[in-house]
């Protein structure tokens, strides 16, 4: 395997942990206990379609962890 084809899958494998991540923060978020503390669901569809174009490649601009961290 080249180094660029390395690289391809080092970064293919981060940007998949870091949706990992991502999703299960906006589920926990979204299952709180109280409703009132409980992630906007307009909020949550809106991060989970960010999470969706980051899988799927769409070209769109790419937050890093500590922005997305804020989710």
């Amino acid at each position: 395997m080249d180094n660029s084809t390395s690289q391809r899958t080092t970064s293919s494998h981060d940007d998949a942990e870091e949706c990992l991540i991502l999703i299960f923060r906006i589920g926990l978020a979204c299952s709180v206990e109280l409703p009132r503390e409980r992630k906007n669901i307009t909020d949550a569809a809106a991060e989970l379609n960010f999470v969706r174009n980051i899988l799927l490649g769409t070209g769109l601009p790419r937050r890093d962890v500590s922005q997305a961290e804020a989710i």
